[in-house]
């Protein structure tokens, strides 16, 4: 992978965990990163016996440690006294162009470290700090701008053309800590990639309160009459919800980006205050128009403003997800504008149980129900499978919740990705419902390019 210029190799570990190592080559400069028993060889040679490990990958390994570096970080593994002294002989073993440039950053307390180690620094601040004097490769400049503005959402598959024109448009500028950066309501004149610091943005969402008696099942209710569309009794006439807006912050770091109403003329929804020192690209209104002209993002851009106008933008629904909240604004970003409105009438489904799993939902207003879910926990039908994530709630003790409200994501990704997956329960609208929908394509591209995301959401039947 090629990283602002630099080549990055990446390797696992040879660790009790899944951690990955690098070789990094940059200018006339080469360093490693690795861990765990990557560097023993008796390790790697005893694996290869059992069978464990193939041929190609030892000696990949094995030839790590026969390279010429400027600099070798290594952490020690989280292994028994026994295996991390064996790990440290192996160190310590090392030819004199390894050992002499090779830094420990982990190392366990009850580890005695070899006097002929060296240990890394262990701090974060200047002095801690380990600086390569190299020369700036040729056209450095361009491709670190083209390599930050390429990966977002709106400039994917830029032509050279194009990426040219980026270099000669973008602006970078500074702003100190604590300083405005745009103000709520205010035309937003640029679009802006952070490139380093961070940015604390303001935003107004829907305050919601509301007081939702128990809901049960009617009498003549089946087991299988969810494959029927059949619902729970109405809600009593008290249950109400009071809808009142507040104010709420996030917090944009590196690599995410903000403004993406100057390419509709749009006013900002939030007040934007550099939380740090920062520094920022920024591409006027005009020169964005211009340089998107023969694309899809002007459109698609449009559809996003349209749905904000008539609801609200999707960040501030993701507010009230325990874990979609968490999404990088850019990734917030590419969701909103892939996914569509789509409405459902009271009593209607928007699945039946044993459909084909092809899309998700984001709940925006009303609310929607897996039809006796509930009663059939409680009778010992459903058995807990540990697949549904609740928010406050650990794994030992999930439930169904008698109803789905405003920012529940419901959907099994896994089902949705395997082309043979199918809904496990029916999904029935208990009111006139506005929500979010996420196609199956959709879905692949933000959990495919998101590992993360994927492994958090699990085979969860809904996250709220």
């Amino acid at each position: 992978m090629k990283i602002c210029g630099a080549n990055f190799e990446f390797f696992y570990n040879v660790d009790a965990s899944a951690t990955l190592g690098f070789v990094c080559h940059y200018s006339e400069k080469k360093i490693m990163y690795a861990g765990g028993f990557t560097l023993s060889r008796n390790v790697l040679e005893a694996m290869k016996g059992s069978e464990v490990m193939t041929e190609g990958r030892m000696k990949r390994l094995t030839a790590l440690s026969e390279e010429t570096y400027d600099q070798i970080f290594y952490d020690l593994p989280h292994a028994s006294d026994e295996g991390v002294g064996q790990i440290l002989e192996t160190l310590t073993s090392l030819p004199p162009p390894a050992l002499d440039v090779l830094l420990v950053g982990y190392c366990p307390n009850s580890a005695v470290m070899p006097p002929t180690l060296k240990r890394s620094p262990d701090g974060t601040g200047e002095d801690s700090t380990i600086a390569f004097d190299v020369p700036t490769p040729l056209y450095s400049s361009a491709t670190n701008l083209i390599e930050t503005v390429e990966k977002k959402v709106f400039f994917k598959g830029l032509s050279i053309e194009h990426a040219a024109s980026l270099i000669q448009i973008a602006e970078k500028r500074n702003y100190k800590e604590g300083e405005t950066i745009c103000k709520n309501g205010e035309i937003v004149n640029f679009f802006s990639i952070i490139v380093s610091g961070k940015v604390k943005a303001n935003m107004q969402r829907l305050k919601i309160q509301a007081v939702t008696p128990e809901v049960t099942p009617r009498e003549d209710m089946k087991e299988d009459d969810d494959e029927k569309g059949s619902h729970c009794e109405e809600a009593s006439p008290r249950e109400r919800e009071e809808m009142e807006m507040e104010t709420f912050s996030v917090v944009w770091g590196t690599g995410d980006c903000f403004g993406e109403e100057a390419l509709i003329f749009g006013k900002a929804a939030y007040e934007a205050i550099a939380a740090t020192d920062l520094e920022v690209i920024q591409i006027a209104d005009s020169d964005l128009q211009w340089i998107l002209t023969g694309t899809p993002v002007r459109s698609r851009i449009q559809r996003v403003h349209d749905m904000r106008a008539e609801f609200m933008p999707l960040e501030n629904v993701l507010a009230h997800n325990s874990l979609l909240s968490n999404l990088t604004r850019a990734q917030k970003l590419a969701l909103e504008m892939s996914v569509v409105v789509e409405t459902a009438k009271k009593g209607s489904c928007i699945w039946q149980r044993g459909d084909d799993a092809e899309f998700a939902v984001i709940l925006v207003k009303g609310k929607v129900l897996f039809p006796n879910a509930i009663a059939k926990l409680m009778s010992g039908l459903m058995k807990k499978s540990g697949t549904m994530m609740i928010k406050n709630e650990d794994m030992k003790h999930n439930y169904c919740p008698d109803m789905f409200t405003f920012g529940a994501f419901i959907g099994n990704v896994v089902k949705i990705r395997d082309s043979e997956g199918c809904n496990t329960n029916t999904l029935q609208a208990v009111s006139d419902c506005v929500y979010f929908k996420i196609g199956m394509e959709q879905v692949e591209e933000i959990v495919g390019s998101n590992p993360g995301l994927f492994l958090a959401l699990g085979a969860s039947e809904f996250v709220l």
